[in-house]
């Protein structure tokens, strides 16, 4: 791969890069051997402009690559995934340095998207996971965080990101989910918070309290050949996690600790 960007002036800066991906695969399963060769180019461009020299504004292009592979014996092979993001945001500090904050927005086109799942074959009258090419799916979404100095030992943080993801074209023939449906497993909203404190147990003995407080969305999960019509789609709950740490440093030592999961929800 390869990188370089050049400042125009002293705001404004644009880059591009391009990286080359070849993957050669040879798989035995205990009855066949399987081979195949997967290679891209995949390019981007950026640019970066600072408003000021706390503030600045970015935009990318990109095109990723996800190699191909090979199910086990008697199931087809599946193709490599290609995606084209687009993205805009921006950084920076506000109030004297004391809060610092990143906003972004982001589109992406996946085509011949993979996915894993089970599928019914008739030939054996049982459920099996395969691997494949889905078809074409859109995926946009927003992103943030802030995080603020409120005084010398209080720091707090908060991030919080939104996607909608669609698949808007179905091109196999052993899908299990149909244009329409969201992409499995992708929460609609997500949502964390954090507080660390800082001060001293003693002259010289520093420490620290933290919580953190995190929420994600229910995701689905689309399988219209291993369940019926009214499981469709199959819904998780919400999860809420409490977690929580205490510590010390003494010398070039350093002691925490901690408690995931407070509330013992999840």
């Amino acid at each position: 791969f390869g990188d370089a960007s050049y400042a125009f002036t002293e705001r404004f800066d644009l880059g591009a890069g391009a990286r080359y991906f070849h993957d050669r695969q040879t798989t035995f399963d205990g009855l066949i051997t399987q081979q195949g060769d997967f290679h891209s180019t995949d390019p981007r461009v950026y640019a970066s402009y600072k408003i000021t020299p706390d503030m600045n504004v970015y935009a990318s292009i990109a095109k990723g690559f996800r190699s191909g592979g090979f199910n086990s014996s008697g199931l087809p092979s599946y193709n490599p995934e290609s995606l084209i993001s687009y993205e805009i945001g921006t950084k920076g500090l506000v109030a004297g340095g004391r809060v610092s904050y990143e906003f972004a927005g982001y589109y992406g086109d996946y085509k011949d998207m993979l996915r894993r799942g089970l599928v019914y074959l008739p030939s054996t009258a049982m459920l099996t996971q395969i691997t494949s090419n889905l078809g074409t799916v859109h995926i946009k979404g927003a992103e943030g965080g802030i995080t603020w100095r409120a005084s010398q030992p209080l720091t707090l943080n908060v991030t919080a990101s939104w996607i909608s993801s669609t698949i808007v074209e179905v091109s196999a023939t052993d899908s299990t989910s149909i244009a329409g449906d969201s992409v499995d497993y992708v929460p609609k909203f997500a949502f964390t918070a954090g507080a660390n404190y800082t001060f001293n147990w003693a002259a010289n003995l520093p420490g620290f309290i933290r919580l953190d407080y995190s929420y994600r969305d229910k995701v689905d999960y689309t399988d219209r050949t291993s369940f019926p019509a009214a499981n469709v789609p199959q819904v998780s709950d919400p999860l809420r996690n409490l977690d929580a740490s205490i510590g010390l440093t003494y010398g070039k030592a350093e002691f925490q600790v901690f408690d995931s999961n407070l509330t013992n929800e999840n």
